[in-house]
């Protein structure tokens, strides 16, 4: 008896030291933007690693069960009001946004979007890069209107999503994160007329953690090596995307054609982007606005980033791993 007490125990004990191991992500599983963390769950991260549904706001109200998660900018923002234990400490993608509009609404430039109704989700990056983007034609939010729709991965839509909404004529445009702008653009054919401007914006989702994981020697070894697979997987995604399409589009619930159609609004850096403070800074401003309160200092906000994580696993990279 006295063995199988103590082989009880050993057995509890190296359950919970797994356990503990274990690195969990949470992300919105719907996205290609997370998809670089599965794909190297898949094909290089050694440890034990699994994404749940979610993201940074569930990464911080999780005490220490979640140890990473990813979001862009202004949901980081957003967050880091009520949880300046949060940090961003990686890349995962940079997506370059792009308005997609519906030539029959008698839309052929972007100054035609006066007075039309545009789909997006308020508050979030999309409606922010809207706004941003047809002010440099002179609109403001009062000559437009922002409306909330649906996204949708791959046809067919039901009605209520943004592509069935423009093709329907019920929205004019659309400003989204992919792949539902690609179905837009696949529903509407010669109708779709689309506008893109890389150097005003690109929505930056970020790997991120709080200072507590960051903190455990354990934990943060760990977190690194993940990081570094992250990196082995973008290498992928950059130099043989046609071997991704097909789990990406697994992954999301879409379609590999429309996955290939969309990639190409998609970056994949390997690292931290070096401007990430740059751009939380001016951010700040309108996730302010959004929170009615106060912007932060310059100093508050780059507290948010975290360098150090990025810079140990490119120190320690080593493709033979």
């Amino acid at each position: 008896m006295a063995l199988q007490s103590l082989l009880l125990r050993l057995g509890l004990l190296v359950a919970a030291q797994s356990a503990s191991a274990t690195l969990r992500i949470a992300s919105d599983v719907a996205t290609i933007e997370h998809t670089p963390g599965q794909i190297a769950i898949d094909q290089f991260y050694n440890g034990n690693a699994t994404i749940v549904e979610g993201g940074i706001a569930v990464l911080v109200r999780s005490s220490t069960s979640i140890q990473l998660g990813t979001n862009a900018e202004i949901p980081s923002l957003k967050t880091y009001a009520t949880s300046k234990n949060l940090r961003i400490i990686y890349t995962m993608t940079e997506t370059y946004y792009r308005i997609v509009a519906n030539r029959k609404a008698g839309i052929e430039t972007l100054a035609d979007l006066k007075g039309k109704r545009i789909a997006t989700i308020p508050t979030t990056t999309a409606a922010y890069f809207a706004e941003k983007y047809l002010a440099t034609v002179g609109l403001n939010s009062s000559d437009y209107s922002l409306v909330s729709g649906s996204t949708c991965m791959m046809q067919p839509c039901r009605a209520n999503t943004m592509p069935a909404q423009i093709v329907a004529g019920a929205v004019d445009a659309i400003a989204l994160w992919e792949p539902t702008p690609q179905v837009a653009v696949d529903m509407l054919g010669g109708d779709a007329v689309i506008f893109q401007d890389r150097g005003l914006y690109r929505e930056i989702v970020n790997l991120q953690s709080t200072t507590d994981a960051l903190g455990d020697p354990d934990t943060r070894k760990e977190i690194v090596a993940f990081v570094k697979a992250v990196m082995k997987a973008q290498k992928v995604f950059n130099e043989d995307p046609e071997s991704l399409y097909e789990r990406v589009a697994e992954i999301v619930g879409s379609d590999p054609g429309v996955i290939k159609r969309a990639w190409g609004i998609h970056g994949w850096r390997g690292a931290l982007a070096p401007d990430i403070v740059e751009v939380l800074i001016e951010e700040e401003k309108y996730v302010a606005g959004l929170q009615r309160r106060k912007p932060w200092s310059d100093e508050e906000v780059t507290a948010l980033v975290d360098f150090s994580i990025t810079e140990e696993a490119l120190a320690n990279l080593d493709n033979s791993e």
